[in-house]
């Protein structure tokens, strides 16, 4: 997705300021969800319902980048995919 996501921004309603915002918010995000969602996977009992329940917020959060648009939602959306997906390759490793 991430070769498209500009475009899909700038589809949005953005101009190409805002598109260079909201990727290098996902990238922060997705930096400091990494390390949190491992300590969350650590601590739950299945680490394997928490990997599925991630991966399922992230695809829904990807189909938001067609449904909304503006700064303000897809900062939204942006945000909520970027922390739903920073742990589905590293868990997968991890369940593997």
């Amino acid at each position: 997705m991430m070769p498209f996501l500009p475009a899909i921004l700038a589809d949005g309603g953005l101009d190409a300021a805002q598109v260079g915002l909201l990727l290098a918010v996902g990238s922060v995000v997705r930096l400091l969800a990494g390390p949190l969602s491992g300590r969350v996977a650590d601590a739950v009992p299945d680490m394997r319902a928490f990997l599925a329940a991630t991966c399922l917020v992230a695809a829904l959060a990807a189909a938001g980048f067609g449904l909304v648009s503006g700064l303000l939602m897809l900062l939204v959306v942006q945000l909520l995919h970027g922390a739903a997906s920073a742990p589905v390759v590293p868990l997968s490793d991890a369940a593997a």
